[in-house]
């Protein structure tokens, strides 16, 4: 019996224990297979022969495959995800906006589409995961802001930039499914529980980074309008964060700009929190990398000076008076 007459689902099994190498021997071999491997269609099955029914669009499936990054991914991650994330959005922002999410260390939404688990990241969460062996879940928290943590990866599905097809297509996924969460729908109801959950949220980001390094520059203008939102003079939401203004002509920072008049800073969490969920149309520049170029000089010596004025203000608000 030839490797060709057993059964399609078999033969990707059995190729799917193959490294690169011994896969081009494999085509080398059977002119059949490497027919096949001509069409997309065939990697499509390789990789959901691995766990894995899902990619970033910019890619083929045979170059996630052959990228070997798939070992790197999560296989939780599907677009079964999305078949109810409607309901789950209501559920998820009729809470958020009627609690004080500040008050809660972690609250986090079960994503399996026949479940309604909703509540804080306690012994109750690991529980339900294991017997119903439910893994994806959508968490927030103070400190960590939105997350989609995998309780069968143990691990966080997040924004990280690295070139990696695998891990590019996971932030895919995430991405997409957050835009979806946190977007406004066609219901007034539910979009007013957006605004109010959104506004929660991103106030206490804003307002914890008081204790928190600023190394993040933001255009001064969607920084502007950003504020509007969460402070409730506007109801309108900033789109994705555009830097172009304050970069030159090869997309380096100009070390001309100044600020308060052309940039604000944000933190960390900040900066990741708006990555996730307005996007960004160009990147944001870390003020760590300007530290040993003496072209910002200037720049870096204004922003120290903002760094200590918060330190000194932050202090002052911490620090017990005595009797």
């Amino acid at each position: 019996m030839f490797l060709g007459d057993l059964p399609h689902e078999l033969i990707l099994k059995i190729i799917s224990l193959l490294d690169n190498q011994d896969l081009n021997t494999l085509f080398e071999c059977s002119l059949e297979i490497y027919l096949k491997s001509k069409q997309d269609e065939f990697w499509k099955d390789l990789c959901k022969a691995r766990g894995i029914a899902y990619r970033d669009p910019r890619f083929s499936w045979k170059e996630l495959y052959q990228s070997g990054n798939i070992k790197d991914m999560c296989p939780h991650l599907g677009h079964y995800l999305f078949d109810c994330v409607d309901e789950k959005k209501r559920q998820f922002w009729s809470f958020v906006s009627h609690s004080r999410t500040n008050h809660y260390p972690a609250i986090v939404l079960c994503l399996h589409p026949s479940c309604q688990f909703f509540g804080e990241k306690d012994l109750s969460l690991i529980n339900h995961c294991t017997q119903q062996q439910h893994s994806i879940l959508l968490t927030l928290s103070s400190f960590n802001g939105l997350d989609l943590w995998c309780h069968s990866c143990s691990k966080i599905i997040n924004l990280n930039h690295v070139n990696n097809i695998g891990i590019q297509s996971e932030q895919y996924m995430i991405h997409h499914l957050f835009q979806r969460f946190m977007s406004l729908s066609k219901e007034t109801n539910l979009d007013n529980s957006i605004i109010k959950g959104r506004r929660e949220i991103e106030w206490n980001l804003y307002r914890i980074q008081s204790g928190n390094s600023l190394d993040y520059i933001v255009e001064k203008d969607w920084y502007i309008r950003w504020i509007e939102f969460i402070t409730g003079k506007s109801d309108r939401m900033p789109g994705p964060l555009e830097n172009q203004k304050l970069l030159r002509s090869d997309n380096s920072l100009n070390p001309e700009i100044s600020l308060s008049q052309n940039f604000e800073l944000i933190s960390g969490l900040a900066k990741k929190y708006i990555e996730t969920v307005y996007g960004i149309s160009d990147f944001i520049v870390s003020t760590n990398d300007l530290q040993f170029n003496a072209e910002y000089c200037k720049l870096v010596h204004s922003i120290k000076i903002r760094h200590h004025m918060l330190q000194a203000r932050y202090s002052q608000l911490f620090t017990p008076t005595r009797s």
